[in-house]
């Protein structure tokens, strides 16, 4: 509880440490493999494109490519 409370207090003070925070624990590369949390029927998936708040996963097994927020991505990396 108490760290999110720093958390949200940073948040607060800094609207753009968010960006910060999250750019340094969700750093999306291309070809990367990634799984979604919310729709793991759709298998691995490899960054497609990165843009300054989205990314871009492909997903071979159902062949579409699917647009995630960078700061709210249901997104899990797998280092292979």
């Amino acid at each position: 509880a108490q760290t999110s409370t720093r958390i949200h207090a940073i948040i607060t003070l800094y609207p753009f440490t968010l960006e910060i925070i999250y750019r340094y624990f969700m750093n999306f590369t291309v070809g990367q493999r990634w799984l979604s949390s919310q729709q793991p029927e759709l298998g691995l998936g490899i960054v497609a494109d990165v843009q300054l708040r989205q990314v871009t996963i492909y997903f071979p097994v159902t062949q579409e490519d699917n647009h995630y927020s960078i700061y709210s991505s249901p997104l899990i990396r797998l280092l292979l």
